[in-house]
Order: C-alpha cells, then sequence, then structure tokens
C-alpha cells in the first residue's frame, strides 16, 4: 500500500479572483479573515486554479496537477458566519478549455474521481449570505489502493 500523496492549498494573498468590493481582508498566523457584510450571494470569494497564465494574473498556478481516473479526498478547513454559508464549486475543463462537469461541496469534505477527460480544473470558494469567514487550507489527499477499496463498497448499488 503506498503512502497517501496530501497537498496543502493556502490562500496565501489578495488576486484578480478575490472579491474586494467592500471587503476587509487580513492574513495571520496562517489564517485568512474575510470580512464583508455586503457582499451578495452566488458570488465567488476567491478562486484557486491548476492552470494560469502568468501574463494575465502575475502569480503561479495554486493547485497541484491530479492525475486522471484517481480518486481524491478534498477537504476544507474553514469557519463561516452564519454556519453553512460558504460553499465550494469545483470544476473540471477539457483540453480546449471547454466546461467538463461541476461538483457543489456543501460540506467540510468530499471525495471525488478526477475526470479521465479532464486537462484542468478550479475550486471557487462561493459565497451564500456569509458575513465574515476564517479560512485555514484546503486539503487535497490522494486515495490509496486500499482507501479506494473502502470508498467502493461504500457505494449504494441499484437493485
Amino acid at each position: 500500500m503506498l503512502k497517501n500523496k496530501t497537498f496543502k492549498v493556502t490562500w496565501n494573498y489578495i488576486s484578480q479572483t478575490t472579491f474586494m468590493y467592500g471587503s476587509k481582508v487580513s492574513f495571520s498566523n496562517g489564517e485568512v479573515t474575510f470580512i464583508n457584510p455586503l457582499m451578495p450571494s452566488g458570488l465567488p470569494i476567491h478562486e484557486w486554479l491548476m492552470l494560469k497564465q502568468f501574463s494575465k494574473y502575475k502569480s503561479a498556478p495554486s493547485l497541484p496537477i491530479l492525475r486522471r481516473g484517481q480518486h481524491y479526498k478534498l477537504h476544507f478547513d474553514f469557519d463561516a458566519t452564519p454556519a453553512g454559508s460558504v460553499y465550494f464549486i469545483i470544476i473540471f475543463y477539457n483540453k480546449n478549455g471547454t466546461k467538463l462537469s461541476t461538483e457543489i461541496v456543501k460540506s467540510n469534505s468530499i471525495t471525488i474521481q478526477y475526470p479521465d477527460e479532464a486537462y484542468a480544473y478550479k475550486i471557487k470558494m462561493m459565497n451564500a449570505a456569509s458575513t465574515s469567514l476564517i479560512f485555514r487550507c484546503l486539503t487535497i489527499t490522494e486515495m490509496t489502493h486500499q482507501d479506494d477499496l473502502e470508498y467502493k463498497s461504500m457505494r449504494v448499488t441499484k437493485i
């Protein structure tokens, strides 16, 4: 059995994908505090990208390259006020940049399979009437063969 490969993704800086209109964002001790009680629902608070054009964003990609067909567990470490007012969207793209599929995550963790046809992906942190947020990190763990077997045994099969 292989050891799990874990990638820790943090929010290190304010970028073009960060919602800044009326927002107060502070970085301290590995946490990001985001406050904006007037932010409309349904807008992204921040985005993490696997592929970036350096000339456009002036920064390196913040998400790791994932292997096609592999299962991954994503864990989101954050606290939102009120509870349940932040969710995440994972969008997969094929090679020509068209949207392949979308996963909406309303809990703190999810297990996904990276699509075989996927070329890139991005993760959006979305607002759903949040007034404040403390974000620590996003952890992406590659599932081992044993974890994969446990995941498959948990699936519900139709009779």
